[in-house]
């Protein structure tokens, strides 16, 4: 009796690590991801991330960073509007590994007022190539699910890959020139 109590209690243990791993499973299958390979070295890249002299140079025109867990992380991709319309407002350092890993809360744009007042995670990773070479990869996650967080994650799914875009133009041609950016420097909905 007892050792059939036993095998019952691991089965239910079982289906539970089951039921959890495919949950996680189908919550993963709505994260973004994207990489690029930058023409910089580790640390410079890691500086671009986790400094407002860095984030102001491919990231947007303004910025609040403090990379320390619980420290600021917000980028102003419209610095002189009233505050709570400047960009990612609120949002936070997460993790920091350095030159490995830096995640942070996010926000949605003003124009999605009820997800805006949640937040999803974004992570980067940064792996040396080479002296001169790092592969960066974002990861964005913690959707919900409705046809505005739907909307939500579309317009992400666009923007990370410019920012990504601005990132690797920073390296290979300098700061991105907030009042005349490049083509392709600019997503929809947004000067910056």
């Amino acid at each position: 009796m007892i050792k059939q109590a036993k095998m019952i209690s691991l089965l239910v243990c079982l289906g539970a690590i089951s039921m959890n791993t495919r949950a996680a499973d189908s919550f993963d299958q709505s994260a973004i991801s994207h990489w690029v390979d930058v023409n910089a070295s580790l640390s410079e890249v890691w500086h671009a991330w986790t400094s407002d002299e860095g984030a102001q140079t491919f990231f947007a025109r303004g910025s609040n960073v403090d990379a320390r867990p619980d420290g600021d992380y917000e980028i102003f991709f419209f610095p002189d509007n009233e505050p709570g319309t400047r960009g990612a407002e609120g949002t936070t350092t997460l993790i920091v590994e350095p030159l490995k890993r830096f995640a942070f809360t996010w926000d949605a744009p003003p124009k999605w007022p009820t997800i805006r007042s949640q937040r999803t995670v974004v992570e980067v990773f940064f792996e040396s190539l080479s002296e001169n070479k790092t592969r960066v990869s974002l990861h964005h996650s913690l959707w919900g699910d409705s046809k505005e967080w739907n909307e939500v994650r579309e317009y992400f799914a666009g923007a990370w890959p410019v920012v990504l875009k601005r990132l690797k133009w920073r390296f290979d041609h300098g700061p991105v020139n907030w009042d005349n950016p490049a083509p392709g420097l600019i997503y929809r909905d947004s000067p910056n």
